[in-house]
């Protein structure tokens, strides 16, 4: 016996939940072959969600029940992962289709008959099981987000969002001059209220000032110029050498600020011979950061400098040097110093990996992989100038003193082999000659040395002389990276993403 519940809002019979003892669930797939309007009557057209309803005689109440019932239908008679999903009466396997296909429901008119309403909706619902069952197609499934997927993912609260703006705009100030507000807005990608309060925060700071207008060849008000607060802090590079200690200071804007030369007595103290250079070329102005360059290995992690066959030295130079001076005192291998000149402004500009070769009166190089420079464990990272060559270090055979006299042909025969030794190791890609024998040379000798080195390695390496002229590459890089101490600690640390 097979009976129909009727829509009491309507009174029309729905074809979907008809009442029936049988014996074995219908699978979906033939539920939703018959469930066009008008369909007949037949045992393989009950669900057993339309035996659940009429077992408990619930009343069904609207077209939109009526199908939520019948998709109750569907999904407890869904196949598990894994399962044919073939019609038990045709044996043919069903295209497969994503649920979002079947939520494309043809438009039905709001004065459709119930059967017409009843029969869109199984319609939508007829791929929901797909989704309820987790068989879903890989790319169109949404897994759960785990620690392991999200990784270190840090969420920025409003300080640090503040933050990062701040760093900003300030670096985009040292970068390109005074800005206006809708030039920063321009370049940062940032709401014109949040540059509004980045402004008036900056300047209430002291950071940042007003450095004039501008637009005053076209009509309306003049917009003003924002430029950085240049003397809000002052920095020291120091050059000391075997024969001299050489200063120079510069404002946060690296615009210099005065500059200081002495030379090196017999026995000299050190560290009261560069505090009093420093005082002289500071001219009373308080200093944030003094960073040394020197001769020698600094480790590190101690700080201590072994002897860098100079005289008055001391191991302890850097603690001696921070007792007479208030700003934060660094020091620092002259090599690798030079070599964050030519990184930032120089020959190495652009490149993440190279290597400097530094012929002065002393030899050594310095080593930058990945975009940062590398000291190694003890320091000792580029001190290719121990390296035994004809019998001698390397050192001894391409050194001012005894190389100065040779031709460029017999120079780069000796320079090729500390260039060799760094390729075979570190594959830099780059090789920078520096120091007065390399700078010197140009680009005749870097030319020399690029083909000899191109007999002896298979790793193409470009081979160029030093762009930052050698009596400035130290005082140079000396006074960089103190701006980037100075700079961290007055407008903020970057923060790294991710």
């Amino acid at each position: 016996m097979i009976g129909r519940f009727r829509c009491r809002s309507t009174d029309t019979a729905c074809p979907f939940i008809t009442t029936s003892d049988i014996p074995a669930p219908i699978p979906y797939s033939s539920i939703a072959a018959n469930s066009q309007p008008g369909a007949g009557d037949s045992a393989g057209s009950a669900s057993t969600a339309a035996q659940y309803a009429i077992s408990r005689r619930v009343a069904v109440r609207s077209p939109i029940r009526c199908a939520m019932r019948l998709a109750v239908g569907i999904v407890a008679n869904a196949p598990m992962d894994g399962q044919s999903r073939a019609s038990p009466r045709t044996a043919a396997p069903r295209p497969r289709r994503s649920w979002i296909q079947g939520m494309r429901v043809a438009r039905v008119p709001a004065t459709a008959p119930c059967t017409a309403k009843t029969a869109a909706m199984a319609r939508w619902w007829r791929f929901m099981p797909e989704k309820l069952t987790g068989s879903l197609p890989d790319e169109k499934r949404k897994r759960p987000a785990t620690l392991a997927s999200m990784g270190r993912v840090k969420t920025a609260d409003p300080t640090m969002a503040r933050a990062i703006n701040d760093r900003l705009a300030l670096d985009l100030l040292l970068e390109r001059g005074p800005l206006t507000a809708p030039q920063l807005r321009a370049l940062t990608g940032l709401s014109r209220p949040t540059v509004s309060d980045l402004v008036e925060r900056l300047r209430a700071d002291g950071l940042i000032e007003v450095a004039g207008e501008t637009g005053a060849d076209r009509r309306g008000p003049n917009a003003r110029l924002y430029g950085l607060v240049a003397g809000r802090a002052h920095v020291a590079g120091v050059d000391l050498r075997r024969d001299a200690v050489h200063v120079t200071v510069a404002d946060l804007a690296a615009n210099p600020a005065g500059s200081a030369s002495r030379p090196l007595p017999d026995a000299p103290d050190l560290p009261e011979l560069i505090a009093e250079a420093v005082a002289e070329a500071a001219g009373g102005t308080a200093l944030h950061a003094v960073v040394v360059g020197t001769p020698g290995l600094i480790h590190p992690g101690t700080g201590l400098v072994t002897d860098g066959d100079m005289p008055g030295w001391r191991p302890d130079l850097r603690r001696a040097l921070q007792d007479r001076t208030a700003a934060r005192v660094v020091v620092e291998n002259e090599v690798n110093l030079a070599a964050v000149a030519e990184h930032r402004d120089g020959a190495a500009a652009g490149h993440g990996d190279f290597a400097l070769l530094w012929l002065d009166d002393g030899v050594g190089a310095a080593i930058v992989l990945d975009g940062r420079l590398r000291r190694g464990a003890s320091g000792g990272a580029g001190e290719v100038g121990m390296l035994r060559f004809g019998g001698s270090d390397l050192c001894h055979a391409v050194e001012v003193a005894s190389a100065g006299s040779l031709d460029a042909e017999a120079l780069a025969e000796r320079v090729t082999e500390g260039v060799f030794a760094l390729v075979a190791v570190l594959d830099p890609g780059l090789v920078v000659l520096g120091g007065a024998l390399g700078r010197g040379g140009g680009d005749r000798l870097a030319g020399l040395v690029a083909d000899r080195l191109a007999e002896l390695s298979p790793a193409a390496t470009v081979v160029r002389p030093a762009a930052v002229h050698e009596g400035d590459a130290v005082l140079r890089g000396a006074v960089l990276t103190a701006l980037d101490i100075a700079r961290d600690d007055v407008f903020g640390r970057p923060v790294a993403a991710g």
